[in-house]
């Protein structure tokens, strides 16, 4: 193979590997958010039935995101590891 065609390849798996993790981790967050907001509507309602008081859920409007990291470049990537260690 070319050496063009396998830093292309290279930096395609790479962009592509980061955007399936993201994906995954969004899935997760948003799951993660869900069962937190159901755990405290039933929380609630436990709370409402025991104290015989009317008490409205609180929901969260704002979901936290953590910042994307800047990934390594290919180059930056292959002079990192490609380089041969005494």
């Amino acid at each position: 193979m070319k050496d063009r065609l396998k830093l292309w390849l290279r930096r395609w798996t790479v962009r592509t590997l980061r955007k399936l993790m993201d994906l995954a981790d969004d899935r997760l967050h948003a799951a993660e958010v869900e069962f937190r907001d159901e755990r405290e509507q039933t929380r609630a309602v436990t709370t409402e039935a025991a104290l015989g008081v009317s008490l409205v859920p609180i929901k969260r409007t704002v979901m936290h995101r953590k910042p994307r990291r800047r990934g390594v470049t290919a180059s930056a990537f292959d002079l990192r590891f490609s380089s041969s260690k005494p």
